[in-house]
């Protein structure tokens, strides 16, 4: 009697009273990269490090969410600093990050709780695992609308940006992906629960 998977995933409120876009636009604006509160490997500076070319020449803007244990700030903001064509916007800490996902076209996250929540609102999502428990995580697939690259210690920065490439280059693959996640009705998880708990009652 145990009921687990997508279906009963339960999203925080911020997500359920935000309106997402019917259709994302062909062409890519705003990419959200978010790696948690920690990161410890620091992957976010290695994801901005392989795709600020690609991003200068398209004219992509990039928003970095980071969190409060994130102690990698000087290194990042060294290369902001070093690379003033990249639009960027760095954000140390929300408690509303739902809005910076909202207006993301493509995320690059890890493969954690943020992808259900990417997820919900039909962002196509690229993800890189943080460590081997996150591989673990099944959700994170090509039948959710997810490009899963793996483990973050067994990829290189060039698979990284070419990956990245290949999505930002393809309006037709967002937009299935944006549709596998659609079909999801993750909002509705929330909901799920509560009726199967008040039936047990």
């Amino acid at each position: 009697n145990v009921l687990v998977g997508p279906d009963y995933f339960c999203l925080r409120d911020e997500f359920l009273y935000i309106d997402r876009p019917a259709e994302i636009r062909t062409e890519v604006q705003e990419i959200l990269i978010t790696f948690g509160g920690v990161d410890e490997s620091n992957i976010t500076l290695r994801v901005l490090h392989s795709i600020a070319r690609l991003c200068i020449d398209r004219g992509v803007h990039v928003t970095i969410v980071t969190g409060p244990a994130y102690f990698h700030f000087s290194e990042l903001e060294g290369f902001l600093n070093s690379n003033p064509s990249l639009r960027c916007t760095l954000i140390k800490q929300t408690k509303a990050i739902s809005d910076f996902m909202n207006r993301a076209d493509l995320a690059i996250t890890s493969g954690g709780r943020t992808v259900f929540e990417l997820a919900s609102l039909s962002v196509p999502v690229m993800v890189i695992c943080q460590n081997q428990r996150e591989t673990t995580h099944t959700f994170a697939s090509d039948e959710n609308g997810v490009l899963n690259l793996g483990l973050c210690s067994n990829i290189t920065d060039a698979e990284i940006e070419c990956n990245f490439e290949f999505l930002v280059s393809n309006f037709k693959i967002r937009s299935e992906m944006s549709e596998k996640m659609r079909r999801l009705n993750l909002r509705a998880g929330k909901g799920r629960v509560i009726s199967l708990i008040k039936s047990l009652i």
